[in-house]
């Protein structure tokens, strides 16, 4: 797969092209530069978190990108994919969809691709709502990749998609109250990085 064809649908999904998810499910060989680009957005996620940080001039900033950026953004590549495997059971078993679960990843990894907004996070005022766009606009993807895959109705699709969207927030939200640096961030990029307690 050409860097030209995932820069295409890129474009396309910024242009709310849907049908480029259903493309990307059916392209087998997108499955490589798919992950590496959750990966890349998830990495971006922490870097919102990472940044704020070192603009509020706060001690510890390597141990901060450590935990936001490295960590925490392969922990939610993980959790994502755990996110991703109950979205799918739940569409495929018990809603009565059917699909190809590599097929369900690559269109869930294109929908993916909202995370990455968490890198402007760094923007003190926004960053809450930055972060929040992220996971909503990630969310509402998701669900329009589970129904080119799975042939499911909106509704269903959505309550598979709700499923795996809540074991990720929750366990995101764990991880973000874990290992905290200075009572503020855990192990967790974007959002979750900010522990409430």
């Amino acid at each position: 797969m050409s860097v030209r064809t995932l820069s295409g649908w890129l474009l396309r999904l910024a242009r709310l092209d849907m049908s480029v998810l259903q493309e990307a499910a059916s392209t087998a060989a997108a499955s490589g530069p798919l992950a590496g680009l959750v990966v890349a957005c998830s990495l971006a996620s922490g870097l919102g978190p990472w940044l704020w940080w070192t603009f509020q001039d706060f001690p510890d900033k390597g141990e901060v990108f450590l935990k936001a950026v490295i960590i925490g953004g392969l922990l939610q590549v993980a959790v994502w994919l755990g996110w991703l495997y109950v979205s799918y059971l739940v569409a495929t078993q018990l809603l009565g969809g059917s699909g190809e679960l590599m097929a369900v990843f690559r269109a869930m990894a294109l929908a993916f691709v909202p995370m990455a907004i968490g890198v402007l996070m760094f923007i003190e005022p926004l960053a809450v709502g930055l972060g929040v766009l992220a996971v909503a606009g990630t969310a509402i993807l998701s669900q329009a990749a589970l129904q080119a895959t799975t042939g499911l109705e909106a509704g269903k699709a959505a309550m598979a998609n709700l499923m795996g969207l809540a074991l990720f927030a929750l366990v995101m939200s764990l991880l973000g109250a874990t290992g905290e640096t200075r009572g503020l961030g855990g192990v967790a990029p974007g959002i979750f990085f900010f522990s409430l307690e």
